[in-house]
Order: C-alpha cells, then structure tokens, then sequence
C-alpha cells in the first residue's frame, strides 16, 4: 500500500456464511489476507446450525493483522439478501465487498475493486473469477463474466439500465463490491429471499446506475456440492437430481422474492413507461418460478392438470418435462447431454 494509506476511502469486506464450516476457514483467511487499508472486516454468520461461527470466532480471536474486525451472528436464520441488507447498514465503509463463505477473495481484490469504485463513483464493482470445485482445484477462469442473456431480453427496447458495449450488465453476487449508500438504502424483505444479486442487478438497472466491471478473476469461486450454480460439465442422473432439488429451493425463495421486487419496482417514478415494461416481463419469469415449484412437488395428476394451465410453449416444456417425476426428468436430460456432447465431439 502507499505511504498516504489513511488517505483512501474506508472500505468494509464483508464475509456472509450459512452451515460451511468446510469452506468456512480458507473465506476468513481470504478476508485476513486482503492488501487494501484502512479496511473494516465484518465476519457475519446466518445463525448457522454447524461450527461455521465458532470457527469465525476462533480465527478472529488470534488474528494480529492490520484490519479491524468485527463478529456478528444473527439469532436466527433470515436468508441472503436480508443478511446483506442488515450488514450494510452496519458497515463503516464507504464500499462494501461482498464474500461467500466458500468461496476464497484473492488478497487484492478490495484494492483493486476500490481503485475503479473510486475513478468511476459506480453504484456497482464486480470482478471475474478462477472456477474450483469441491477439492479446491481450479478447472476453469472467466476474467469477465458474459451479461447474462436474461437481463438483455427484461431490458430490451427501454432506456433506463446503461449499456456497455450494447448490453445491459447483470451483477454477479459471488464478485461484487457495492457503494454502501446504494445498499443500504434497499429495505430488507422480510420472507427469508436467496437471490441477492438478481435484487441489486434490478435496483442498480431501474435506477440507471453505473456498474463497472474489473477485467481480473479476484476471486477463487466454488463450484461445490450444495452450489445452486448451473455447471457446464457432463453431470451423472444423481448429479442432475441433486441439483434440480436446489433449484427447486432457490424457485422457493423466487416465489417470495418477485413480489418484493414489484413492490419496489412500483414504487419508484416511471415517466417513460420503460419501469412499466421491465414490470410485465419479470412477472412473466415470476410465473415460471411457479410453475417449476408446482411441477416439483406437485403429484402426478396435478401436474397433468397443471400442464392444462400453460400458456405458452415455454411453459408448456417447463411442466410437461418435469411430468413424469424428477427421476425420469434427470433420465432424460442426462441422455439429452451426453448425445449433445457426442454430437459436438
């Protein structure tokens, strides 16, 4: 760090957790290791059900680096984008890195995310990412995350959300850093929500903010075992079985999450109609949520009548794909992957 030090901005990592007293050691260490000063680390647990926070403790106990650190356990579990929202209004800092507590920041990635949070005043920073799986290997970078395909097409026609390089940015939640003002001022949910990036992604975009992207993977992501991340490798049947039960749970907490974001949508100023727009397209999205959640825990007969329902093609796959039970549903799509594969080959 330079001699003027004390001169850069306050910033505050923070480091959130839930039951990953596996992962949970190599995260506070990442946080420990950072470069940039002064730096505020708040090591912040869910209320989980394992040692995660002993261990926080723990470490937090003999750690004699430079930073400030501060411990803080909820007294019960309140999901992710609440945990955010809480911490955020509790943080001293000006920007506020966000970490998981699997994944492992790279010791200057606050420095680096901070140098162009401070030249741009962006609402938003988020940096690429080295890809690890369960072991900790590394098997994949991506220095700049791809816009997702999604967020181009909620965004297409209207003008609110910047443009870079002719597309709308999504910001991915496992990389970013946000200007503390912008975050806290977003009001909890209250309904126990997963999706925090998808909530700052429409609140920066809505209010045409700037989010700016660092070209460096600055953080080691983990692609574990209980990750909700799509993967791009060939899976086994109980692979994909595995994972369509958390996406299950993660359209759960869609379900509960959409209408918060309407709320928040509506109540903001839309002289142009552009809020208007992006409002029928998500509750489009928010009715897939739906339908996926009724078609997992529906029975047989109910879903056929569910397929009834459908009002589009789309739709009509989402429900009829899943209609003979998650089993078969996995059968098929391993099947679909590995002819895919053979045919690319």
């Amino acid at each position: 760090m330079p001699d003027n030090a004390t001169d850069q901005p306050m910033v505050t990592f923070a480091l959130f957790a839930y039951n990953q007293e596996q992962y949970i050691r190599e995260a506070v260490e990442g946080a420990f290791a950072q470069t940039y000063e002064p730096l505020e680390i708040i090591l912040s647990d869910d209320c989980s059900s394992d040692r995660t926070f002993e261990i926080m403790q723990e470490m937090a106990a003999v750690y004699e680096g430079p930073h400030e650190v501060i411990l803080n356990r909820l007294e019960k579990n309140i999901g992710t984008i609440d945990h955010v929202l809480r911490v955020a209004r509790k943080a001293c800092g000006q920007l506020i890195v966000v970490a998981a507590g699997d994944d492992i920041s790279l010791p200057d990635r606050t420095e680096k995310l901070t140098d162009v949070w401070v030249k741009t005043g962006a609402a938003v920073v988020y940096s690429g990412r080295l890809i690890m799986n369960d072991d900790g290997i590394t098997t994949g970078i991506e220095s700049n995350p791809e816009p997702m395909q999604r967020i181009q097409a909620i965004f297409s026609g209207t003008n609110c959300a910047k443009r870079y390089g002719g597309k709308v940015r999504n910001i991915p939640g496992y990389s970013a850093a946000y200007a503390t003002n912008f975050i806290a001022s977003i009001p909890e949910c209250g309904v126990g929500a997963l999706n925090e990036d998808a909530l700052t992604t429409m609140m920066a975009n809505i209010q045409s903010f700037s989010i700016e992207a660092v070209e460096l993977p600055l953080v080691r992501y983990r692609y574990a075992s209980t990750s909700l991340s799509p993967r791009s490798e060939v899976m086994t049947i109980q692979d994909i079985i595995q994972r369509e039960s958390r996406a299950a749970k993660f359209n759960r907490s869609s379900a509960v999450f959409f209408p918060f974001l309407f709320e928040l949508i509506r109540q903001k100023p839309d002289p142009s109609g552009d809020l208007a727009i992006v409002l029928s397209r998500l509750k489009y999205i928010y009715r897939e949520s739906i339908l996926i959640c009724s078609s997992n825990e529906l029975g047989f007969f109910k879903r056929t009548a569910l397929l009834t329902q459908c009002r589009s093609l789309s739709e009509c796959k989402l429900v009829g794909s899943r209609l003979m039970g998650i089993h078969f549903y996995a059968l098929i799509k391993f099947a679909v992957i590995n002819l895919t594969r053979r045919w690319v080959q």
